[in-house]
């Protein structure tokens, strides 16, 4: 990840609560451009589709499933790693309040992009289904005139 490159050598004047928070915002600052390319790139395949131009939407529309889903699979188990650290036996005991602020924070945000995401996937969905619909309604005419 792109985000974790600029901590090859981290500060030492920042407490670990604080750091682990720099991280996940920075994650998050990834994610969050990459859900935005996508979302760019299913607004234009949505748009296509209404026009009516089918032709070249199911390879542009595969390749954003693929990015989606590879964005999911990155979250979730990140989001599972933090929550487990959030509801564990003394939660968030050995930071002081201002890490936990911090990091309540960065995985409230977190959870919001895995919101997006999924609404994402949804639009992906949605967008193959016409696809199929499309193709299906074609088939159908061309064997009603054979």
């Amino acid at each position: 990840m792109r985000a974790l490159a600029q901590f090859e050598a981290p500060p030492q004047d920042q407490s670990p609560e604080a750091l682990l928070a720099r991280i996940l915002r920075a994650i998050l600052e990834d994610f969050l451009l990459a859900q935005r390319e996508n979302a760019a790139r299913i607004e234009q395949v949505e748009e296509a589709l209404l026009r009516g131009r089918l032709e070249a939407q199911r390879p542009a529309l595969a390749e954003i499933r693929r990015n989606v889903l590879r964005i999911g699979r990155t979250l979730d188990p990140l989001l599972l790693s933090i929550e487990a650290i959030e509801e564990g036996e003394s939660p968030l005991a050995w930071m002081d309040p201002t890490g936990r602020s911090a990091l309540r924070e960065a995985l409230h945000r977190l959870r919001v992009a895995g919101r997006s995401i999924t609404s994402l996937q949804e639009r992906t969905r949605i967008a193959q289904d016409e696809l199929l619909a499309h193709s299906a309604e074609e088939t159908n005419l061309s064997l009603i005139h054979i």
